[in-house]
């Protein structure tokens, strides 16, 4: 099944109930210019591999996508397992949503994680 969010914040409160191992999605256009405006889709593997063909698409990657998020331009953003030693980290040490989203950010241009140095 897929699940919506609507805000990073309601992401990040529902880490723990996602498979640590599994994608998130997002509009990256969308998270460069306005990271908390962006809408964050989790779309297992399993639930991808039990559609029936005819629900499935190829996207610009050649990545299978579920025709119920055909047209807005998801890409994979993060790993939950990742996304949740940012907020693991954010909340031992009381940061803000901002630090997250600049350790996301720096995550995602440089490979490396800020916060563990």
């Amino acid at each position: 099944m897929i699940q919506k969010f609507q805000t990073l914040s309601e992401l990040l409160a529902s880490l723990s109930t996602l498979e640590s191992n599994e994608w998130i999605y997002t509009e990256i256009a969308m998270w460069n210019s306005d990271p908390h405006q962006a809408i964050f889709y989790y779309i297992p593997w399993d639930y991808l591999q039990e559609l029936p063909d005819n629900e499935i698409y190829l996207d610009d990657e050649d990545m299978e996508m579920p025709k119920a998020v055909e047209g807005k331009n998801l890409r994979g953003w993060m790993v939950v397992c990742d996304l949740a030693l940012f907020y693991q980290t954010q909340q031992a040490e009381q940061k803000n949503l901002q630090w997250v989203v600049e350790e996301i950010n720096y995550y995602r241009e440089h490979d490396a994680f800020r916060c563990l140095s």
